[in-house]
């Protein structure tokens, strides 16, 4: 999440200047992935125990992917919106796979 967050914070400026968007406009984009991180941690656990570590990292692998080819391509606020919150979902649900698997390896 920090190499995410800290290459959009850095770009900010750049990208109010070009897309005409407002602070707001930006800190809504810029908030949404920690709202997807906040809510994939507490989701991810439980689908965890359900559907097992592949494909839970898996499909949060491909959506954290997709959503960052189309992220900032348009500038649509509404969809830069939603892709930052599915990139926001994905990292978060690496950052409990990770944990997890640190735990459970010495069993």
């Amino acid at each position: 999440m920090g190499a995410v967050t800290t290459v959009f914070g850095a770009a900010i400026p750049k990208v109010i200047e070009s897309y005409h968007w407002s602070y707001t406009d930006a800190g809504i984009v810029f908030a949404a992935s920690s709202a997807g991180f906040f809510l994939s941690s507490l989701v991810s656990g439980f689908l965890l125990e359900r559907l097992g570590t592949k494909i839970v990292l898996a499909t949060a692998l491909t959506g954290e992917i997709v959503s960052l080819l189309f992220f900032a391509r348009t500038p649509d606020v509404a969809l830069n919106v939603f892709l930052n919150f599915i990139i926001g979902l994905g990292t978060g649900t690496n950052e409990l796979i990770t944990n997890f698997t640190v735990v459970t390896i010495e069993e």
